[in-house]
């Protein structure tokens, strides 16, 4: 008897997408699909109330990855209610988002699925951006990642400070808590995490590099 493949949903919001970038989607999700037979995957693109047309895009990406779900946002909500949206009727035995420009290269992404689907069983998965990441960053963004990195440490007391990565994998118990946030744009991710820390959650993190 055949055994039954534990599923992962891959939730992608877009807004706006930059071109071609469906082609970047189906590059990055075959390899995902490939890299991870073990598990029945179902990717999910968000279009949170896009001005451009994307249509097209999104028959492309039907046309190359044969286990797809498209959702239409019509009105723009923020990536966090988007990511919400996408996840409320879901019973997958994980979940995973990432940002539509894949700014992450495969071996972050598969490393952050091979933790939360590891015997350690963790509830959330973080990816985090290095040291250097933050260097390269110039003008106000350096400032702003500086300061959020120092509030996450020393006001909040977060396990782990890099809060806005993007990417991020959890069990079904950190989805429930991902459904109670209510931020819906920058402060999502922060809020989500102060969220699975006051409910006493097990957080790992995994170096992730573009």
């Amino acid at each position: 008897k055949a055994k039954v493949k534990q599923t992962l949903d891959i939730i992608i919001p877009v807004y706006n997408p930059d071109t071609n970038w469906h082609k970047l989607v189906v590059e990055y999700l075959n390899n995902v699909i490939s890299d991870n037979s073990n598990l029945s995957i179902l990717p999910t693109v968000v279009n949170d109330g896009s001005k451009k047309d994307i249509a097209s895009d999104i028959t492309c990406i039907k046309s190359e990855i044969s286990n797809f779900n498209y959702l239409n946002i019509h009105t723009n909500v923020g990536k966090g209610a988007a990511i919400r949206e996408a996840l409320k009727n879901s019973n997958s035995d994980f979940s995973l988002y990432v940002d539509a420009d894949m700014p992450y290269d495969l071996k972050s992404i598969n490393a952050v699925i091979n933790a939360i689907t590891s015997k350690s069983k963790p509830d959330l998965v973080v990816g985090v951006r290095s040291n250097s990441y933050s260097e390269n960053l110039r003008g106000r963004r350096k400032l702003l990642s500086k300061m959020l990195v120092y509030f996450n440490k020393n006001i909040l007391r977060l396990p782990i400070y890099d809060t806005q990565a993007g990417l991020k994998a959890m069990n079904p118990i950190a989805r429930d808590i991902l459904l109670s946030t209510t931020a819906n744009r920058f402060l999502f991710d922060l809020e989500y995490m102060l969220l699975c820390k006051k409910n006493k959650l097990t957080l790992i993190s995994k170096l992730i590099s573009s």
